[in-house]
């Protein structure tokens, strides 16, 4: 694989599993050095440090919800590599899932819808604005120019829908509409940083194979109904988002700014669930939340 992040300085959160993790090993193949931030640790840094050298990789502990971590974050970055060319922000639940059943907005609890927003919407913006407004490279912002990436990711298992930021789901009264920020802040900021050629983009992702989803996907009746929404016939893997992850915090972006690229087996070109009440195929799937007709 060519160097196509050269030494260049990547921060991913949410990036010890799944997605996250996945673009961490693909960032440190294309040349980034890269921090890890996570609640978790994992093993994607060593395996990292065992490819690569020890001084391409960092776990920093960071919880996305607290300010004070995202600070520590933002300092431990500089202190590694000097600066921040790239910010993936991979971090993210749903809170709903706590509910049996699932809720609409008026069963939801306050507390956990905060958390939710808290996480998915303000979490994916911290990172971006202590990077931005630190000064402490002498005049120099640590985010001079480069790339900021979200996952505005799918809503797994808990309901059918995926592309979350690019289509509802029901009774996801608090991730969904976290996600569809998410979508809303990239387009802000891509106007906002343009002039200083910082690029702001998000890839929804269709139904990928995760560890939290894979759970589900054991059950041969699920994993058939979820390969059934994708055109192209097959759950998505963690790598095939992080190859649009690199895609577009690479050089071959230069001109892309401000976009919601859907990465998802052509999920989002037409719904092909409602083929379910034709078939009578409705066994299995009413455990994860599913109701039909």
């Amino acid at each position: 694989m060519a160097l196509r992040l050269n030494n260049r300085i990547a921060i991913i959160t949410g990036g010890a599993s799944g997605i996250g993790e996945a673009t961490a090993l693909k960032f440190a193949d294309a040349g980034a050095r890269v921090i890890v931030a996570d609640i978790q640790q994992g093993t994607v840094v060593e395996r990292i440090i065992a490819s690569h050298g020890k001084d391409r990789a960092l776990f920093v502990h960071c919880d996305v919800t607290q300010e004070s971590q995202i600070q520590s974050l933002v300092q431990q970055a500089v202190d590694f590599g000097g600066r921040v060319d790239v910010l993936v922000n991979s971090a993210g639940s749903s809170f709903e899932r706590g509910y049996n059943p699932l809720p609409r907005v008026h069963e939801m609890e306050t507390v956990d819808f905060d958390r939710t927003w808290t996480l998915n919407a303000r979490g994916a913006d911290g990172a971006q604005r202590e990077g931005r407004a630190d000064q402490r490279l002498d005049h120099k912002c640590v985010i001079r120019s480069g790339y900021v990436l979200r996952v505005s990711p799918y809503a797994g298992l808990a309901r059918s829908n995926v592309c979350i930021g690019l289509v509802a789901a029901a009774r996801m009264p608090a991730y969904v509409p976290s996600k569809f920020a998410i979508v809303g802040m990239t387009k802000q900021m891509a106007m906002d940083y343009a002039k200083e050629r910082i690029h702001v983009n998000c890839v929804c992702p269709g139904t990928t194979k995760t560890p939290l989803v894979q759970r589900g996907l054991d059950d041969p009746v699920i994993r058939a109904h979820f390969e059934g929404l994708h055109p192209w016939g097959t759950i998505g893997e963690a790598q095939d988002v992080a190859d649009a992850v690199l895609f577009l915090c690479g050089d071959e972006a230069a001109w892309v700014t401000g976009q919601a690229l859907a990465v998802d087996g052509g999920f989002t070109l037409g719904w092909q669930e409602q083929l379910l009440y034709f078939t009578g195929n409705t066994s299995g799937l009413s455990h994860v939340g599913f109701s039909f007709p």
